[in-house]
């Protein structure tokens, strides 16, 4: 298949979201994950709909208040101390396929803003802890999980084999509107970066550089292509890390509340934490109903937002009324992006699938 030709309508909806400041405003690195999160559903369901040959494509979304974290062994600091750095802001899922034979992938990202042409340069110690672990995949453990959380191994064990290192997690820098080359930039690997066990502290001169490599977009069309991202419903320590996340981020987002296995996670005063959900399908056949295929097509808290009256030219979209626009911009988030497509696209006809119209 031409990958390029998805990857391009996919960085559409990616600049696309980008440059809505219509709920969102800001352009802090939370701030840029709650735009993807509230936006890219509508944008995306269009832009890939032209592929959908037959039977469906949704792709829902949801971002909870706080950022979760983790906890592993130290290097550092003579071993006195564990590592408690930020897991990912941003998980992306692609499911494809019905019945046995769908399989799912996911993706970690953690956003780095950059302004213009600049290098983004990882420089105080909670990055480069953050960057260490990216890099090697120490075992760890979740930071305080709730007690009504799903079952999960403890400590996770995600760096084997160890093929998946450079492929489960990836820095992505974003360059907000309005700045020289505006957009999502994935990196194409995570460069190692071994550590001392002797060292008293975590020290790099001059930083380390976040390589840019491809668009969001074509990190988007590796994942459904399967050459990027990790599988994760085969029930291994990786596929368990991705159940665990989804299901935090829909439980605080379903109850309008921030996650409470982070550390520091406090609401500003006066403001309400700024959880967004949002999903849209396309139906290339309006029969059979959505879960006919044996898909989840939605995040976990969208089980019952369907009215197939509502669906209009194939689209149909959740929430079925506007989000108000935040006046209090996210201080810190969570976000997952979750795609998931019946069967395999086509990309040869586009335009003679082309929708008339834009989702509802």
């Amino acid at each position: 298949m031409n990958l390029q030709t998805l990857a391009t309508a996919a960085d559409v909806a990616v600049g696309t979201a980008l440059k809505d400041y219509s709920l969102i405003a800001g352009s802090t690195e939370p701030c840029e994950v709650a735009r993807l999160v509230a936006h890219m559903p509508a944008i995306l369901a269009t832009q890939w709909s032209p592929f959908v040959a037959s039977g469906s494509m949704t792709v829902s979304a949801v971002f909870c208040h706080n950022i979760p974290r983790v906890s592993w062994k130290s290097l550092l600091h003579s071993a006195t101390k564990p590592c408690k750095p930020e897991l990912a802001d941003l998980l992306l899922i692609l499911q494809r396929g019905s019945g046995v034979s769908r399989v799912s992938r996911s993706l970690l990202v953690q956003a780095k803003r950059a302004e213009g042409n600049d290098v983004c340069k990882l420089t105080q110690e909670s990055e480069l802890i953050q960057r260490y672990m990216y890099a090697n995949w120490p075992s760890f453990e979740v930071l305080n999980p709730p007690a009504n959380a799903p079952k999960i191994p403890t400590p996770f064990v995600v760096w084997q084999p160890t093929y998946y290192r450079s492929k489960q997690a990836k820095y992505a820098v974003v360059r907000p509107k309005g700045t020289c080359n505006e957009g999502w930039r994935l990196e194409s690997a995570v460069a190692a970066l071994p550590v001392s066990p002797s060292a008293s502290a975590f020290t790099v001169p001059d930083g380390v550089s976040v390589g840019e490599s491809d668009s969001l977009g074509l990190g988007l069309a590796k994942l459904y292509q399967g050459t990027e991202g990790r599988q994760c419903d085969l029930g291994d320590d990786w596929s368990q890390l991705t159940n665990y996340l989804v299901w935090f981020a829909s439980d605080r987002m379903s109850q309008g509340l921030p996650l409470s296995h982070v550390a520091g996670g406090k609401v500003v005063a006066g403001a309400s934490p700024p959880q967004i959900a949002a999903a849209t399908s396309y139906m290339a056949q309006h029969a059979p109903f959505l879960k006919y295929t044996g898909n989840h097509h939605l995040l976990p808290g969208m089980d019952d937002w369907v009215h197939l009256d509502r669906v209009r030219d194939g689209f149909i979209s959740w929430p079925l009324t506007p989000l108000e626009r935040f006046i209090q911009e996210p201080v810190q988030g969570f976000g997952v992006i979750r795609i998931v497509i019946d069967d395999d696209l086509r990309i040869d006809d586009v335009e003679a699938r082309r929708p008339s119209s834009t989702p509802l």
